[in-house]
């Protein structure tokens, strides 16, 4: 019998900012932060805003069909997958590289 396994996900936050009515949403582990009028409009973009990283790192390897997804939990937790996530993983490398001025 063959078992599926669960997709990686990525964990983020989504919050109302106390100061303003706006969204705010993040994934941490991707260095990537955005906002939107609503709560629905800032998962949108932050998932509008992973899929152009990713297109500027890997757009020759990304099958036309890639789809990311977002999920809203509990308590403004996300995660945010994808069908073939290494595409994820390798884009929080070099984002977390980026970050502390590191390199391999």
């Amino acid at each position: 019998m063959k078992r599926r396994c669960k997709a990686m996900e990525l964990k983020g936050r989504v919050w109302r900012d106390p100061d303003s009515s706006w969204w705010l949403v993040e994934i941490s582990f991707l260095d990537v932060m955005t906002q939107g009028k609503t709560r629905k409009e800032a998962l949108e973009m932050i998932q509008d805003a992973v899929k152009e990283l990713l297109k500027d790192s890997y757009e020759d390897l990304l099958d036309k069909h890639f789809r990311l997804t977002v999920n809203l939990y509990e308590h403004g937790v996300i995660g945010m997958g994808a069908p073939d996530d290494k595409f994820l993983f390798a884009l929080g490398l070099e984002r977390q590289r980026q970050r502390n001025i590191s390199t391999i």
